[in-house]
């Protein structure tokens, strides 16, 4: 994996960051065992070479940061070749177009989002509310079978705080939507509630 991003500092609290991710998958004969797919040779409809792990991927993405808001546009491309097998889960589009519980690295998936942040930071620790939220377009491969190859649109807000006077316990709320955008399986439409309290030792 290669990435590189460059900031440039307008003043003012302004600033824009263009960043590039590319990633090289190579197989060393674990797509003859288990196939194209992550999800097994049974699921390999669609594929170049259905015994063939080797495949790329491609991410770009334009963050702007305004005093207390970030804005990051973000697009990725797995290319028509093969999944991306990927033990660390949201990692590869993770900064680009990773939102919670989407997996869009199977092959020939482009993935657009846009997403704003308010008071971010680097800590971890949010004195102020944290607020996150993005639009995900995901354009899958209809000829391909299995878990996220439909097209669709997915909504996410996230908060989180931490508690004023007991600073080490923190909140956090995520909701997702998805909505595919194909009539006959809009009945899958879902929404995700997520709820924690955790305490920062």
């Amino acid at each position: 994996m290669g990435e590189l991003n460059y900031t440039f500092m307008l003043g003012n609290g302004f600033s824009i960051s263009p960043g590039v991710r590319y990633i090289r998958q190579f197989d060393n004969g674990a797509g003859a065992v288990g196939g194209a797919s992550y999800l097994g040779k049974a699921y390999t409809t669609g594929y170049r070479d259905p015994n063939s792990l080797d495949s790329q991927m491609v991410a770009a993405r334009l963050v702007t940061q305004i005093d207390d808001y970030k804005i990051n546009l973000g697009f990725s491309k797995i290319y028509d070749e093969a999944d991306l097998i990927t033990p660390w889960r949201g990692f590869p589009t993770a900064g680009y177009t990773r939102s919670m519980t989407r997996y869009n690295w199977r092959a020939n998936t482009k993935s657009y989002r846009i997403e704003m942040q308010k008071s971010s930071n680097k800590l971890g620790i949010y004195k102020d509310l944290f607020i996150q939220a993005s639009i995900l377009y995901t354009d899958g491969d209809d000829e391909k079978r299995g878990a996220h190859v439909l097209d669709e649109i997915h909504y996410y807000a996230g908060f989180v705080q931490n508690l004023p006077g007991m600073v080490d316990l923190q909140w956090r709320l995520r909701l997702g939507y998805t909505q595919y955008l194909d009539d006959e399986v809009s009945q899958y439409n879902n929404l995700d509630g997520r709820f924690e309290i955790n305490y920062l030792f």
